[in-house]
């Protein structure tokens, strides 16, 4: 056997290195792939929702006794980097939207997932959506069909609220809304 063909021969063990390199780019593929899906993901889920078309009919429902012409809407509010959700804390606002919900079964409700800035910003879109599925697997805990609730992350941008001397934590929330319907909160503040 000739030198040259000794060198071209390959023994057992020589294959792996060469394919490390391969096995690499195409990890390095698959982590764009996902990237990518989960860019396109928080886009779609962030693109806002148009109003319906026709105005919304006013609630049969009550809270306190009185007739609600609203939907009685709530802020759900967070500790910092948790996402665990006191369903206890929100008293009388639960049962009330539950209500309200099934008097409207055609509504669909958002929750939009909030962050404060205090985390990158991958961080925080990914734990305003996780705040966002918690609050509607307490409304399912309580009756609403998961599949009228529609999850968005804004992560530390969108309209969580900040009161005027700064307070962070009041970004940490899930907003509540209904397209379309009037909210109880907006009445409240008049």
């Amino acid at each position: 056997m000739s030198t040259r063909a000794a060198a071209k021969r390959k023994m057992p063990g020589e294959t792996v290195p060469a394919l490390v390199p391969f096995a690499l780019i195409l990890l390095g593929l698959a982590c764009a792939l996902w990237a990518a899906q989960l860019f396109v993901t928080t886009r779609a889920a962030t693109a806002e929702t148009p109003p319906p078309a026709e105005p919304a009919v006013v609630a049969s429902v009550s809270r306190g006794g009185a007739p609600l012409d609203c939907v009685p809407l709530f802020d759900v509010y967070f500790a910092h980097g948790s996402d665990a959700v006191d369903a206890g804390a929100l008293g009388e606002y639960l049962p009330a939207l539950v209500r309200w919900l099934g008097a409207h079964p055609e509504a669909r409700l958002v929750a939009s997932g909030h962050a404060d800035a205090s985390g990158d910003e991958y961080y925080n879109v990914v734990i305003s959506h996780r705040r966002a599925e918690r609050v509607r697997a307490v409304l399912a805990e309580a009756g609403v069909d998961p599949g009228r609730v529609r999850v968005r992350a804004h992560g530390e941008y969108g309209s969580g609220a900040v009161d005027a001397a700064g307070d962070e934590a009041l970004r940490r929330c899930v907003t509540l809304n209904v397209p379309g319907y009037p909210d109880c909160r907006a009445k409240e503040e008049r």
